[in-house]
């Protein structure tokens, strides 16, 4: 039962890692036949398509999670930053002489 292990290690990985493995399960499942037959690789595509095809997937939705999270933060501080000044603006109309 080593394998969830395996598969939490391999969710904490960073996408500058995860890219390779989906560029690659791309390449191997997209590719033209001729192009797979030239670089003789199409037994390899045939014989581990679901394997290939499981870690397409697997990378692709992790990549996209980092992106949305990316773009969730991003407007989220920026947000926060709105707010924060406007906070200030209207304290500092507040403040009257003394």
């Amino acid at each position: 039962m080593d394998w969830p292990k395996t598969l939490l290690e391999f969710i904490k990985l960073t996408p500058k890692n995860i890219t390779p493995f989906l560029l690659i399960s791309a390449i191997l499942l997209f590719a033209p036949r001729e192009c797979l037959i030239f670089l003789n690789i199409l037994d390899l595509k045939e014989e581990y398509h679901f394997i290939i095809s499981t870690i397409f997937l697997l990378s692709s939705i992790i990549l996209i999670n980092y992106i949305l999270f990316f773009i969730f933060s991003f407007f989220k501080k920026s947000l926060i930053r709105i707010k924060i000044k406007s906070r200030i603006k209207k304290r500092l109309h507040n403040l009257t002489e003394d």
